[in-house]
């Protein structure tokens, strides 16, 4: 890159709101796998050899979910992540709308079977990571400082664990929420080899 176009790219705001959501999400990504490793009880050798690893491959040192499912395709699903801020909206009584974060829909608005906000929230983000829904998947996404899954896969829960929540469609797509911890747990670290 010459000079011109450094500093053309550097005062470019849309391109640095680029720059910057993407690193953002990568970011957020190698936070999503490290955690998949701790949760899944996987006891990594070495976290500077996995890095090294993604570096050789990807040419950067945060660990995506796209290198993950390249990197471990014994992991029984595909690995993805996405913040999920606004959701939706409600109308007050006077008629106006006010938008929803995750954080703030009713027990209500969570089980309502018909046009469910977070079923509607989470399928837009599947889409948005081009995630076929009828093969084994998982969706990482925080709600305020706990992470939580969507997922279509047929895991017995594990001991203690919290409850899920299972969303059964017409076309026997399934969609079960459930926190990480929990699910990451029964998942286990069998998966995993060095």
């Amino acid at each position: 890159m010459d000079r011109d176009q450094f500093f053309n790219h550097l005062f470019d705001e849309r391109a640095r709101e680029h720059t910057d959501g993407f690193q953002r999400q990568l970011s957020y990504e190698s936070r999503i796998v490290r955690r998949v490793f701790n949760e899944c009880g996987v006891k990594v050798p070495s976290w500077g050899k996995l890095v090294n690893l993604c570096k050789d491959e990807t040419g950067t040192h945060e660990m995506s979910c796209a290198w993950f499912n390249s990197a471990f395709p014994r992991f029984p699903a595909r690995l993805c992540g996405k913040r999920i801020g606004y959701c939706g909206y409600r109308r007050d009584d006077a008629g106006n709308k006010t938008s929803l974060s995750l954080y703030q829909l009713t027990i209500g608005e969570l089980l309502t079977a018909k046009n469910n906000i977070l079923v509607r929230a989470i399928s837009k983000a599947l889409h948005v990571k081009e995630v076929d829904p009828e093969r084994p998947f998982v969706l990482v996404f925080p709600i305020v400082r706990k992470f939580f899954v969507a997922h279509n896969l047929d895991v017995a829960p594990a001991r203690g664990t919290m409850p899920r929540v299972s969303w059964r469609f017409e076309e026997n797509l399934v969609i079960n929420i459930e926190q990480s911890a929990s699910f990451f747990s029964a998942v286990g670290p069998d998966w995993f080899q060095d």
